[in-house]
């Protein structure tokens, strides 16, 4: 379906018939005509991220992928950018004053229903496990999600040890199960990173089975 320069897919015909389109108004059009129009997620109707459109500010190394006009996806290393094979000459160049007119994009989905929360400084990211988790967050906003395509949802490196907000004990996450690591030198001899530690709120620790410690 066409709006305002958009395309917006609809999976079944169920939702088609459900927002009073009619099979009569279809057009066929060429896949040239076709690829200038944008898609838009059909449940949240936010822009899906395309690759061309690169943006990062002057005083600042990290880059972004625009999603719609102004919500920014960080692209978290180096390696991501090669690998998605983007050219840095597309790259646009910002002011610093003009960073507010973006929004940094931290809550995702991707082909289907599951929902993540991005780390803004890391490289991780975390599958929020139910609707009551995801409102544990004061703020998390069910509008906030953006659709993005599964090959920049595989930029980051899911989550696997967490903290608590105000607490230094850190845990390995294994089968929806919470094993904490009993000591500094646990952590050091199973060769964790201090970077890949994803800070939770104390109502998804408790989400979680206990476990074993990690020894």
């Amino acid at each position: 379906v066409q709006r305002m320069e958009k395309t917006q897919k609809y999976k079944s015909i169920e939702e088609f018939n459900k927002k009073g389109f009619l099979w009569s108004d279809i057009k066929t059009i060429s896949q040239t005509t076709f690829s200038q129009y944008k898609e838009i997620d059909y449940i949240t109707g936010k822009s899906i991220a395309t690759e061309d459109a690169l943006i990062k500010f002057n005083d600042s190394d990290k880059v972004y992928l625009s999603i719609g006009k102004e919500n920014l996806l960080h692209i978290p290393t180096y390696q991501a950018f090669k690998s998605l094979a983007l050219d840095f000459s597309k790259v646009q160049n910002k002011t610093p004053q003009e960073r507010g007119k973006y929004k940094i994009t931290l809550i995702v989905k991707g082909e289907s229903e599951k929902v993540y929360v991005l780390d803004p400084n890391k490289k991780l990211i975390k599958h929020i496990s139910s609707p009551e988790i995801f409102n544990s967050y004061p703020k998390n906003r069910w509008q906030d999600i953006s659709q993005i395509q599964e090959k920049y949802l595989n930029m980051y490196e899911d989550a696997k040890l967490v903290k608590e907000e105000n607490s230094p004990k850190v845990y390995l996450i294994e089968k929806n199960k919470k094993r904490h690591i009993s000591s500094y030198d646990a952590f050091i001899k199973n060769k964790f990173d201090w970077n890949d530690i994803f800070t939770i709120n104390k109502f998804e620790s408790d989400s979680y089975v206990v476990g074993g410690s990690v020894e």
